[in-house]
């Protein structure tokens, strides 16, 4: 799996590891790869239970149990298509009033969502917020 990744660019990149576009049950997928040094038991039960807890149009889904192959950790996640808010803002220029207020509205609406659940969500940025 990981030589088709590192074929592939990456879509992003958190500190904990990297999202490549991939397959999971025969459908296309942000395979978050995660290094095993940078997670450990605690924190990938915490990761597993609040992605279990998670079921909102605005918050990506975690579509299966992650799976450890040699020394990283293997997240299936939801594939969202469409621009990132960083592109969006740096690439494309101003955004307009309409497309802010839904972007807005849409990111609040999720962030209002997993903080009524206690999660906090610990790597919001433009790379993060998809406008699909």
């Amino acid at each position: 799996m990981d030589s088709i990744f590192r074929q592939n660019p990456a879509l992003g990149q958190g500190c904990f590891g990297k999202v490549y576009k991939g397959k999971y049950q025969e459908q296309t997928a942000a395979i978050k790869v995660v290094p095993d040094h940078k997670l450990d038991e605690n924190q990938l039960d915490r990761e597993c239970r609040a992605f279990g807890q998670l079921n909102h149009k605005n918050i990506v889904k975690l579509l299966g149990e992650p799976e450890k192959r040699g020394d990283k950790w293997y997240f299936p996640l939801e594939y969202i298509s469409g621009s990132t808010l960083e592109d969006l803002m740096f690439k494309n220029g101003a955004l307009t009033d309409k497309a802010n207020v839904i972007i807005i509205h849409g990111m609040c609406d999720g962030l209002n969502y997993i903080h009524m659940k206690n999660i906090v969500h610990q790597d919001l940025k433009p790379d993060n917020i998809m406008d699909s």
